[in-house]
């Protein structure tokens, strides 16, 4: 059985339940015996103890009743009144002794001497107490036994009047075994003791004369306040009884006084000698008890051992089921009871799961083989209820993804194919883009060259015209080659106006495909960010060629207006040297700015030249990634298509 089963915990409880009551009741039942018992016995020994104080009292009036007959006998009178002593009361007193079994018999004197007597009669008595009271009451009185000649006796006197005064005293002794008869008849148990005390509380009556010999007194016997206070009961004349401890010893005692007498009749008995009957029946409560705990332990075990056995399969049940174990099926206890209630329920229970777990098995194998049409099927009860709405949801999310997902894929396809198109056409529009750059720069090339030459023109213009004054006879001889070279540099210059033309339309188309990169770019979303940056970096440079390009016409106007104004000068040159000679220093200043300007005007065509090399080397980028772009797309577009081959191998409800 083990140690933390129900059974155990089942068995150690009821016992230890019934233990707890068992102790209960025989704790009560114990203390209520003992309690019963004191009750009992406090008020048993009382009636007892006044019931024996009168048996004493009817003993003594006896011994009282015999020397009273005798002091009225007509023959003790006749021979106490004749004069002198009557030889003949000796006889006549051992004649009474003998009836009555006086020990001793006496007549004496009113001093207490003793007139005549039979047996032992003390010669005086005048010492003894009862020859006290014999004075003072005038009536019969008892003496306290006392030991005489090794033998307790009890002396009873009587005054023996003549015309009503006391003459005499007529005193008898009895054997004191007619009053420890009395004493020794009450039935008091084994140990249980009766013992009578005078005023003084010394001890005149008991079963041990030792008691009476030595004259014991009970304070002295039995010392301490508690016994005091009932001794102080007794002597006082009282009747009753209470539980009182003698000796570290517990006793009932009772006590009433005898009547007719000073003297008060003690009975203590021993509380264990009555109480050890109780605890006889208390143990054998206890054993009784232990055996019918006995008796209940087996009924009991039999009895759990049962419901146990059947707990113990349904908890064996339940620990397969938390192992996935859903076939096995589960024995129903037959008891009527919760156990029955219990082993029903768990069937139950087993087999709804059982359901469950196969229905649901069941749509997750066709989920998982691409029938998304699949619905759950079978009543799910209390919370489980939850579950297949929350399959349900599942099932009706996955066709509605299958289903957005099958559409998205489509429209990749399609977005991929304009894509890959857009990005042939971006292709082949920056390989022309990259032809026409190249014309550009062998264009600017050119007009360099030919600003190269303007300026060695200008220079010679310069040393011509620093030496103007001196020549002024071979300036006429040179005119006309002057302005020959006037003609052929304004020629030039149209033709540099021409290609400055050619430059700013080529920016302008270098502007619009940049634009329609960026639209292509951001038609393509993520994929077409890096190549939305570089369009707008063309663009940027399409608009600053394009802004050199009407500088650099501007400053072809300005210097055709100059070499025209040259012309004309020369011209003017021909009508009249004076003018010539006069305006030869302004001549000369605009040579130098002539050569400045045409200096800044290379400077500006090298610019422009190496602007059209960053746009050659943009264009090739453009190239590069408009193949690269080509090649993702065609990746992205294999990929749409697997996606949809994929989708399509799944059914979905509205398909």
């Amino acid at each position: 059985m083990r140690e933390g089963s129900i059974k155990t915990k089942i068995i150690r409880y009821v016992m230890a339940v019934s233990i707890v009551i068992v102790c209960l009741i025989t704790s009560f039942m114990v203390a209520a015996s003992f309690d019963t018992t004191d009750h009992t016995m406090l008020n048993t020994i009382e009636p007892m103890v006044k019931i024996a104080s009168q048996n004493v009292s009817s003993n003594l009036h006896l011994l009282t009743e015999r020397i009273y007959q005798l002091s009225e006998s007509t023959e003790i009178k006749e021979m106490l009144s004749s004069d002198g002593e009557d030889p003949g009361i000796e006889a006549f007193l051992e004649g009474e002794a003998n009836k009555v079994e006086f020990v001793w018999i006496g007549i004496y004197h009113t001093d207490g001497t003793k007139y005549t007597g039979y047996g032992n009669a003390p010669a005086d008595i005048s010492d003894r107490k009862y020859y006290e009271f014999l004075r003072e009451t005038e009536n019969i009185v008892i003496g306290e036994p006392a030991m005489q000649d090794d033998l307790i006796q009890l002396a009873v006197g009587i005054p023996l009047k003549t015309e009503e005064e006391t003459a005499y005293y007529l005193v008898g002794s009895y054997k004191y075994d007619i009053l420890n008869d009395v004493l020794s008849n009450m039935n008091l148990g084994e140990t249980g003791t009766a013992y009578i005390v005078n005023e003084e509380g010394q001890i005149v009556g008991d079963k041990d004369i030792e008691n009476i010999a030595k004259k014991v007194n009970v304070y002295d016997m039995y010392p301490g306040s508690k016994s005091r206070d009932m001794y102080e009961k007794v002597i006082g004349g009282q009747t009753g009884s209470q539980k009182i401890t003698l000796h570290n010893t517990p006793h009932y005692a009772a006590y009433s006084p005898i009547p007719g007498t000073l003297w008060s009749l003690v009975i203590d008995v021993p509380v264990k000698e009555f109480k050890t009957r109780g605890i006889t029946a208390a143990i054998l409560g206890v054993v009784l008890a232990v055996v019918v705990l006995l008796i209940g332990q087996a009924m009991i075990t039999r009895m759990v051992s049962g419901l146990t056995e059947h707990l113990r399969a349904a908890t064996g049940r339940i620990e397969a089921l938390s192992e996935g174990d859903l076939a096995s099926a589960v024995n129903k206890a037959e008891t009527g009871d919760e156990i029955e209630v219990l082993t029903t329920a768990l069937a139950r229970t087993v087999e709804q799961l059982n359901s469950y777990i196969t229905n649901i098995s069941y749509v997750l194998g066709e989920l998982s083989g691409g029938n998304y049409t699949v619905q759950t099927t079978g009543e799910y009860s209390g919370d489980f209820a939850a579950l297949k709405e929350a399959l349900a949801v599942i099932t009706d999310s996955l066709n509605r993804n299958m289903e957005a997902m099958r559409d998205t894929a489509r429209e990749v396809a399609q977005n991929t194919d304009v894509v890959a198109e857009r990005t042939k056409q971006m292709q082949q529009d920056s390989g022309e883009q990259m032809e026409a750059v190249t014309r550009l720069n062998e264009s600017t090339n050119r007009i360099v060259s030919n600003i190269e030459m303007i300026i060695d023109s200008a220079r010679r213009v310069k040393e011509c015209s620093d030496a103007t004054d001196s020549k002024v006879t071979q300036g006429n001889e040179e005119m006309a080659g002057l302005i020959a070279n006037m003609d052929e540099i304004s020629s030039n210059m149209d033709e540099i106006r021409q290609i400055s033309g050619m430059i700013e339309g080529i920016a302008a188309q270098t502007n619009l495909l940049s634009l329609n990169a960026s639209i292509e770019a951001a038609r393509a979303g993520e994929q077409g960010k890096g190549f939305a940056v570089v369009a707008e970096e063309v663009r940027e440079l399409a608009v600053q060629s394009a802004n050199a390009s009407a500088q650099t016409t501007k400053i072809i106007k300005n210097t055709s207006d100059t070499i025209q104004k040259g012309v004309e000068a020369v011209k003017a040159m021909e009508a009249s040297l004076l003018e010539i000679a006069e305006n030869t220093s302004r001549f000369s200043e605009i040579t130098d700015n002539l050569e400045q300007v045409i200096v800044e005007q290379k400077a500006a065509a090298e610019d422009v030249k190496s602007d059209l090399e960053a746009v050659d080397q943009i264009a090739g980028g453009n190239a590069d990634t408009a193949r690269q772009t080509n090649a993702a797309c065609e990746d992205f577009t294999r990929q749409a298509q697997m996606l949809t081959e994929l989708v399509s191998q799944v059914r979905i409800r509205n398909a």
